[in-house]
């Protein structure tokens, strides 16, 4: 995993708070079939809270891995 600063203060200090595997990048389309959910991609999520400032924030959050597409 790439480390990333605290979005707040750019520190690079953390403490691992959880780690939830596999989730989908968001639910912000519902997908209407099952097959189609199943499909989504799927990241793990880490969140951390920073030892400088206490900002929680999602260590593995990467604006790479967000696709748009035209409607």
């Amino acid at each position: 995993m790439n480390q990333i600063k605290c979005p707040v203060c750019n520190q690079y200090d953390y403490n691992e708070i959880i780690t939830l595997e596999k989730q989908p990048l968001s639910n912000l389309a519902l997908s209407s079939h099952y097959q189609e959910a199943m499909d989504n991609v799927s990241f793990d999520i880490v969140m951390c809270m920073c030892t400088n400032c206490s900002h929680v924030y999602n260590q593995n959050a990467s604006i790479d891995n967000i696709t748009y597409k035209q409607e």
